[in-house]
């Protein structure tokens, strides 16, 4: 079968590993893959070629609408997808002459490209690789709604992003969770998951995501002063973006953006405030080795404000760390409480902090609690458990 396989962004992020992943299961599976991209990076073209994927670029941008729950300003999400529309005809030219039974679409914010698949007469997967954003019957929730519909297949990555969508049953559906493919980490690091010794007297805390309100890094650092205060001794590994080129705005678009820049600030002061007074928290900003970190820490804290793919919880499985995260429905699809990792109250710093506290006591039940996380990726988020999911979708479209 000939696949073309449609990703919107041409840097390095979760949903361009996931959409080189799914691109290697279909080559495994005989089929004959070409992955598009426009404007791929350096680094992209790297990946792809180092793995024997055929990766086109320098198509069209994609129509999109990024709306979904990690996305932050809606009204934005609209202009641009009304200026995306621009790019209507020459898709409807480019996908006319794609030579392809199958297109797949690698992310929710492409669905406005499944009218135009279908009036090309191809089959068209979407995957749906974002949480819906605010009230499912919101306006635009209803308009991207519309258009899945019109899809021949979706595939999500967890049944309550199934359930919240609530697709036609005409529309073949399946669940197949995100994976962690332990071929982008380096050997060095990969062969000695757990060399870490869990230290006795403190713990190390990782949180990845940057200094970003809708990944929590505010909560998290009020959390981890507080925890201080108490007499606990660790350190709190940072990992992200620090999100300067907004404090660099000027004019309009400084104004635009002024709630970002001033919790930019709030985050870099109370970062200052703790480490003047215990010089505990490390700022090791963006990075293309985050495994040297996994290994480094103990927990892996995911405060985010909003119901999120939980990717870092699968990743901390696999190097066989626990896990602290608000109690979204969706995460309850990751985590049991207790068993594999810890649940606050969304929102509330007290009680993360106080999960903070007892983690840092109970270092026996961290250790199991890491060991079980371990076991959780090597049911559902392996590479393996995926190509038979993939397998099955293909089989049936």
């Amino acid at each position: 079968m000939k696949i073309a396989l449609i990703h919107h962004f041409g840097g390095i992020g979760g949903g361009l590993i996931s959409c080189l992943d799914i691109s290697r299961m279909l080559i495994e599976l005989n089929n004959d893959v070409a992955v598009y991209i426009p404007n791929p990076d350096d680094q992209v073209k790297t990946l792809f070629n180092n793995n024997g994927v055929n990766l086109v670029g320098s198509i069209p941008e994609v129509v999109e609408l990024t709306y979904h729950s990690a996305s932050s300003n809606g009204f934005v999400a609209l202009v641009k997808h009304f200026l995306s529309q621009r790019n209507r005809k020459s898709w409807g030219i480019f996908l006319r002459n794609l030579d392809a039974d199958v297109v797949i679409l690698n992310s929710l914010v492409q669905a406005p490209m499944i009218p135009l698949v279908k009036s090309c007469n191809k089959k068209c997967i979407l995957f749906i690789r974002e949480t819906i954003r605010g009230i499912s019957k919101s306006f635009v929730n209803r308009y991207l709604k519309r258009k899945i519909n019109m899809a021949d297949a979706v595939v999500y990555l967890t049944e309550y992003d199934r359930r919240t969508w609530n697709i036609t049953e005409e529309v073949k559906q399946c669940v197949i969770p995100d994976i962690v493919n332990p071929k982008y980490f380096s050997n060095s690091i990969t062969e000695h998951i757990v060399d870490k010794r869990i230290e006795e007297d403190k713990t190390t805390f990782m949180y990845l995501g940057g200094l970003s309100y809708v990944k929590g890094a505010y909560d998290l650092l009020s959390a981890f002063e507080k925890y201080l205060e108490k007499g606990n001794s660790g350190k709190l590994i940072m990992l992200g973006s620090s999100y300067d080129n907004f404090l660099s705005l000027k004019g309009i678009k400084r104004l635009l953006h002024h709630k970002d820049c001033s919790y930019i600030n709030k985050c870099k002061e109370t970062i200052k405030r703790i480490n003047d007074k215990f010089n505990s928290v490390e700022w090791i900003g963006l990075t293309k080795n985050p495994e040297k970190w996994y290994v480094q820490s103990d927990v892996v804290v995911f405060p985010v404000k909003k119901v999120h793919q939980a990717r870092p919880v699968y990743e901390a499985g696999y190097f066989e760390k626990t896990v602290i995260l608000p109690l979204y429905d969706n995460f309850a699809e990751a985590v049991t409480n207790g068993v594999n990792g810890l649940f606050y109250t969304p929102d509330d710093v007290d009680d993360l902090a106080s999960k903070m506290d007892y983690i840092n006591h109970h270092k026996t039940e961290l250790r199991n609690m890491g060991r079980q996380n371990r076991l959780k990726y090597e049911q559902k988020h392996t590479y393996e458990c995926a190509l038979r999911m993939v397998k099955k979708v293909m089989s049936e479209i």
